[in-house]
Formats: structure tokens, C-alpha cells, sequence
């Protein structure tokens, strides 16, 4: 219970390429993976400039690990396995 009282940033590339391979929809659904799993006290949705690696877009970044290749088509995914078991554990 320990891991969930501090504040995890997840950060979504809002760069060139990444806005062109929509990045507002990888926003858009960690939201609302966020908000389904009751996670707005322990996960801070972040925007980022650039996150490099741009031709693996989109880039997210949880904490200090880099994810690359997320869109609308896997997001929710991406959240399950990446994100929600390291503010579970």
C-alpha cells in the first residue's frame, strides 16, 4: 500500500510526430483508464514536448520507463500492463 502514496507522472509525448500519430487519443484514454480505476490521487496525467525516439510514436513515459509505439489501438493495453501493476504493487 506503500507504493500508492506517492504521486506517479504519466507522461505522453505531445512532439511533431507523435501529435501526428495522434497523441490526444493516448491522452484521452489514459484518462479514462485512470478515472475507470480510481487512480487521480496516485497518477498525475503529464504532457510532454518531446520525449525522443520519435519514430517509435507515440512516446509515453511512466515514471523512468520509456514506452514506446502507444496509440488509440493499444492504449488501454498498454495501461493494464505497464501502468496499473506498479500502482497495485
Amino acid at each position: 500500500r506503500e507504493a500508492r502514496t506517492r504521486m506517479k507522472a504519466l507522461t505522453v509525448c505531445m512532439g511533431s510526430a507523435c501529435h501526428l500519430k495522434d497523441a490526444l487519443a493516448v491522452v484521452d484514454a489514459f484518462r479514462a483508464e485512470i478515472r475507470r480505476n480510481g487512480l487521480e490521487p496516485f497518477v498525475e496525467l503529464k504532457g510532454s514536448f518531446c520525449l525522443g525516439r520519435c519514430v517509435e510514436a507515440v512516446m509515453v513515459k511512466f515514471d523512468d520507463t520509456l514506452i514506446p509505439g502507444v496509440g488509440a489501438h493499444n492504449a488501454q493495453e498498454v495501461f493494464q500492463n505497464e501502468v496499473l501493476p506498479r500502482c497495485r504493487s
